[in-house]
Parts: structure tokens; sequence; C-alpha cells
């Protein structure tokens, strides 16, 4: 996966393998990190399982390749039993998943190329990336209000050391 647990990064593979073969999203969660972690044994077994290699090389462009469908549902399965539940942001995972099952649609149909696929999914990946960092921050909103009552605080407490001041001054 080439990536630590702690800090897993988006790796390529397929179409939605930019997310699904990868280790995830860059400053997750450990606990999405981790999830990340088990996902990966997952889609090794996946491999397994369906006779598909999630390497890439040698697939036709414009066609699925023998066992690539069995893959991608056992991979969805996956992510949406170990990565999900685990998020906070399970719609972005959801509609990466909807929008690689219409691509690969249309792979099939021979409409799309795997290049447009991964082209789409990649912009996709990358909108997923910069949300699931963002989870894992407070919003700005409450990084204001923060900054406002630690302001509010310190004149508050000035204005108690001048009144203390001018008590002492008045004796």
């Amino acid at each position: 996966m080439g990536s630590s647990v702690g800090q897993p990064r988006f790796a390529s593979a397929l179409a939605l393998g930019a997310l699904l073969a990868a280790g995830g999203p860059a400053r997750a969660s450990d606990e999405v990190a981790e999830a990340w972690a088990a996902l990966d044994a997952r889609l090794a077994e996946c491999s397994s399982e369906t006779g598909f290699s999630r390497s890439g090389w040698g697939l036709p462009e414009d066609a699925l390749a023998d066992g690539e469908r069995a893959w991608r549902a056992c991979a969805y399965a996956a992510i949406e039993t170990l990565v999900i539940p685990r998020t906070r942001i399970p719609d972005a995972y959801r509609r990466l998943i909807t929008e690689d099952r219409i691509l690969t649609d249309l792979i099939e149909q021979g409409k799309v190329t795997r290049s447009q696929r991964r082209t789409r999914l990649d912009k996709l990946v990358a909108e997923l990336e910069r949300a699931e960092a963002a989870a894992g921050r407070p919003p700005a909103g409450d990084q204001e209000l923060e900054g406002m009552r630690d302001e509010l605080r310190a004149r508050q407490d000035e204005m108690r050391r001048m009144r203390e001041i001018q008590s002492m001054m008045s004796r």
C-alpha cells in the first residue's frame, strides 16, 4: 500500500482503484486509515476470489476484463462495510461508487474508455481526499467562533485588571 496507518495516501490502480486499491485519503482520521488498511487486505482477497488483478496492466481500454465486474462488486461491498461506517463523509464514498458503476457500465457498452473513466474518477478522488481531510478539522465557523471567544476572554481579563488597579488607587 505504501502508506502508514496514520497517514494513508492515494495510489493508483483501476479508475475507482485510484481510491479502491489505494490506501485511502491523505490526512484521514486514524479510524478511517485503519479501515483502509483492512480494505487493502480485502481487495487482495477480492482479486483471489475473482481472478482479476487490480494492477491495471494489459487491460483493454474499451472493454471490461474477465472478472473485473465481480472484482468491482467485491470492492464496493468492502468499502460499504469497512470504510463507510468509519468516515464522516459516507455520501462522498457512495457518490464515488455510483459514478464508478455508471462509468464501468459505459465502458462495457463501448461508450467510454478506461482513460476517460480514470480522468473522471481521479477528479472525484481528489475531491474526496479534500473532504476527508477537512472532515477531521472543525468547520471554519467553529474556528472563528473560538477565536472570538479567546479575544473576549482576553478583553475581560484586561478589564478586570484595570478595575483592580482603579480599586487599589482609590483606597
